[in-house]
């Protein structure tokens, strides 16, 4: 019994750990997809989202675009921290656990919107970005799962303890 807690607290960690660097990545890929197109971001949401003058639509868009990164690599952090903090028995909260399941879920529906609306379009661009949001899928699907098995197993330790 002690040996499957200490595989899952691993494994817990691990798949922290990699939430957070799949948040990290995809904050600096997003980034780097800016200021490498910069100009067609720019032109396609200033002039058809926003219809309005260039200098109030540059200054939404970027500011829309660093709040939802920091939002988005705030909650790969949260989560990922609080896996580790679970992993190494210093705490258990709930939240983030709800938090993970929501990703999941919003994570499956955002996977296959963009499956259903990419038909069109060459394979092979969507193939890379495919295989990312599938990786950081995964790694916060771990995290549910083992934090719920390694729950499950301390409550089975602490009844028959």
């Amino acid at each position: 019994m002690e040996s499957d807690i200490r595989r899952w607290r691993s494994n817990l960690a691990i798949s922290g750990l990699a939430y957070i660097g799949l948040g990290i990545w995809n904050s600096l890929k997003t980034l780097l997809f800016y200021f490498s197109n910069r100009d067609d971001f720019e032109h396609a949401l200033i002039f058809n989202l926003f219809d309005a003058s260039e200098d109030f639509g540059y200054r939404t868009m970027l500011a829309t675009l660093v709040v939802a990164l920091l939002f988005n690599l705030l909650f790969h952090c949260y989560v990922g921290f609080s896996a580790l903090a679970e992993a190494q028995g210093r705490r258990r909260g709930k939240v983030y656990l709800l938090i993970a399941i929501f990703q999941v879920v919003m994570s499956l529906v955002t996977m296959v919107s963009f499956i259903a609306g990419n038909q069109d379009s060459n394979p092979i661009d969507s193939f890379i970005p495919g295989i990312i949001e599938l990786t950081s899928t995964f790694a916060v699907f771990d995290v549910a799962i083992s934090s719920i098995r390694l729950r499950r197993l301390q409550r089975r330790v602490e009844s028959q303890g």
